[in-house]
């Protein structure tokens, strides 16, 4: 296949009209023409569209896919267009519409480049805010049709020893939006997330709430109490929804090794060292070091 472009930034959006235009800029402003920014918009009511629509007038290299608004289709199925429709070599993951983005993009796409000598072309790389692989290694390994999708994928990675997670200050800050939208995004994120662990969570409905709200001390106060408020409505969808229960040795076993792998983040260094590599950073300055725990 002849790539248009080296790199393709795929970004869904989805009502994100308080903060589409200064994300996209944030993001053109720092790259070249190696680069383009595709937009997949889930079928948005807002004004999200005619924003979108009025950067393409200057923005070079800014496409937008509408889609028209469908139910079934979540995020999942809205990042595989992402990437099936890009017309570059790599795909860049999980830039978000509604961040603003510090000008270090083509900092972690050398940082990637590095990696991928040492460990191959095959892994999904992950950071705060941004992922990074092949179009050719996404397109083998699809999302799946989930609002979750970014775990599942990560972990379905990690299972075949293809993900790397990398250290690093985040080089993204979210954007202020109403607090009504983020309460709806919190309760429906929550409610599509805990209907899919429940797809093959092995031991009881009740066993897994009480675990969220009383064991998991990472959850803070206002989210258990979300997950509180959701129980009758999860129990609904959970009952109707076709389960696909592991046993609990294979539940564990994954949990834990994710587990393990987000306990145990890796600096580039580290990476590089694993494999008996040694790479001379002189190429970076000096923010650039610190970002990245290079020094």
């Amino acid at each position: 296949m002849k790539f248009q472009f080296k790199y393709t930034i795929a970004m869904v959006n989805l009502n994100m009209e308080d903060t589409i235009q200064q994300s996209i800029l944030s993001i053109y402003n720092q790259l070249d023409e190696s680069y383009e920014i595709l937009v997949v918009d889930g079928g948005s009511t807002d004004k999200s569209i005619e924003k979108i629509k009025s950067l393409q007038f200057f923005v070079k290299n800014l496409r937008l896919i509408e889609l028209k608004r469908d139910k079934k289709r979540l995020l999942g199925a809205d990042r595989n267009t992402s990437i099936i429709e890009s017309k570059g070599e790599y795909v860049l993951l999980h830039l978000d519409c509604d961040d603003i983005y510090t000008p270090y993009i083509k900092t972690w796409v050398k940082i990637y480049h590095l990696l991928e000598e040492i460990y191959g072309d095959d892994y999904l790389i992950m950071g705060k805010h941004i992922n990074m692989a092949k179009r050719k290694t996404l397109i083998d390994n699809p999302y799946k049709n989930l609002q979750s999708e970014d775990r599942e994928l990560w972990m379905r990675f990690l299972s075949n020893d293809k993900l790397i997670e990398i250290d690093h200050i985040d080089i993204a800050y979210r954007l202020k939006k109403r607090k009504m939208k983020l309460y709806h995004e919190a309760i429906y994120r929550t409610f599509m997330f805990c209907l899919q662990d429940l797809e093959t969570y092995p031991k009881s409905f009740i066993k897994y709430f009480y675990n969220k709200i009383f064991t998991l001390n990472h959850l803070t106060f206002k989210m258990k109490l979300i997950n509180i408020f959701l129980i009758p409505f999860v129990f609904v969808g959970y009952i109707l929804k076709k389960n696909n229960k592991l046993s609990t040795v294979e539940y564990e076993k994954k949990i834990n090794k994710w587990r393990n792998f987000k306990e145990n983040k890796t600096t580039i260094k580290k990476l590089i060292s694993a494999k008996d590599q040694i790479i001379d950073f002189n190429g970076f300055n000096e923010i650039e070091k610190k970002i990245f725990k290079i020094d």
